[in-house]
């Protein structure tokens, strides 16, 4: 593969595509006792909102852990989007984790406190999903769900894909970029005769971002190029000089 990777764009003039990193937090996925299904969820649906997936870490439930991860994406992306680690038990350190990450103690938030209180009554073990690390924002979430815990830049969601899938979807607006143009170009050519004109024609063509992808299935297509860009006459402009170029 030469010059971009699958989830790698550029900044167009114009326009910036907002960035997410992705942190699945939970032993029980690196373990295997739970496949991870919110990753291949979220992937999907930051393509379809056309955001751009800076990175996916999976890691374990250690403090120190959550914390040194957090923060390392808080400064890699615009959002960050943790799953995992929210429930009442010993082992949900989520909360505490993106506390330690930024600095700050964890509080009884007093409307997440009042809500539970209303819905679950004096348990001890429900209160404690009431602490959040201080500088907490609340977003309104889907119906007769607790509001979305915001910290930061960090966007703090359950593990269980159900639930996940409900509360991301209630504030999907939020996120949403600018779609761009896309097309493709299949080719009888090996992927290494072409890799040092194709470069040079990626630099020429600065209104578009180009991807290569070689295939080894046997079949008449040895090379996928795909070809993004804001304005679809500039995608149609890149795709016909590089069929000139390549398509031979």
């Amino acid at each position: 593969m030469v010059l971009i990777d699958a989830w790698q764009f550029i900044i167009f003039p114009r326009y910036r595509m907002s960035s997410i990193s992705i942190v699945i937090i939970g032993d029980e996925i690196l373990n295997g006792t739970f496949q991870d299904e919110n990753t291949p969820w979220l992937i999907r649906r930051a393509k379809e909102l056309h955001l751009k997936i800076t990175t996916v870490r999976i890691i374990s439930d250690g403090l120190d852990e959550i914390a040194k991860v957090v923060a390392e994406e808080s400064k890699r992306s615009d959002y960050v989007i943790t799953t995992g680690g929210v429930g009442p038990t010993h082992d949900d350190l989520t909360m505490e984790g993106i506390a330690r990450a930024f600095g700050v103690n964890v509080f009884e938030h007093p409307t997440l406190a009042g809500l539970i209180r209303d819905k679950m009554g004096e348990s001890k073990g429900a209160l404690r999903m009431a602490l959040v690390p201080e500088g907490t924002e609340l977003w309104q979430s889907a119906p007769n769900f607790f509001p979305q815990i915001v910290v930061k830049n960090v966007i703090i969601f359950p593990g269980v894909p159900k639930l996940m899938k409900i509360k991301f979807n209630a504030i999907a607006e939020r996120f949403v970029g600018t779609p761009l143009s896309k097309d493709k170009l299949f080719l009888d050519v090996r992927e290494a005769d072409i890799a040092e004109e194709l470069t040079a024609i990626d630099k020429e063509l600065t209104e578009v971002v180009i991807g290569s992808y070689p295939r080894f299935d046997g079949g008449p297509v040895k090379v996928i190029l795909t070809i993004q860009g804001l304005e679809e006459e500039e995608v149609d402009k890149a795709k016909a000089r590089l069929a000139l170029a390549f398509a031979k």
